[in-house]
């Protein structure tokens, strides 16, 4: 009965987040293949347990005090400024990029926007943030950013 009510109380304990921003600008690149946070104070959802949005960063810090094993997802629209440019999205931890999160599209300077998604499964401490990242590959022409947003969700586990 014991191991029934601990497997129910942890099964019960919440922690995600969700944090959005919807206001167009400029991402300012400083050189081909150079990232570059997303510096935007997203919205954070009011449903959001555990998480709060990271001041001038676009994502989300684990302020309670146990690690979790989470997945997130992460996407921006945006477009390039100049023909056909490769542009760039990436999740981090602590400004520290996480292997195998990252993703590439092409975008055009007519204004079609490119949907960028990244993905991954990891465990955030206490204090740890998840933020976006954002680059040019093919040269360091800016970024027309559309809109953004970041979703952790609590898996089973630790």
């Amino acid at each position: 009965i014991l191991l029934l009510r601990r497997r129910v109380k942890v099964l019960e304990e919440r922690f995600n987040g969700y944090v959005y921003t919807e206001t167009p600008a400029t991402i300012n690149i400083i050189s081909t293949s150079a990232w570059v946070d997303l510096p935007y104070t997203g919205t954070l959802d009011p449903t959001s347990v555990g998480l709060e949005e990271v001041s001038g960063k676009l994502g989300l810090k684990n302020i309670s005090q146990k690690p979790y094993l989470v997945r997130v997802q992460a996407t921006y629209d945006g477009h390039s400024l100049g023909p056909n440019e490769e542009m760039a999205l990436r999740l981090v931890r602590n400004g520290t990029k996480i292997p195998g999160a990252e993703c590439h599209a092409t975008g055009t300077a007519n204004g079609v926007i490119a949907k960028l998604h990244s993905y991954a499964h990891l465990v955030v401490e206490p204090g740890d943030e998840i933020t976006m990242q954002a680059a040019n590959f093919t040269n360091n022409g800016d970024i027309a950013f559309e809109r953004g947003k970041m979703d952790i969700f609590r898996l089973a586990g630790v």
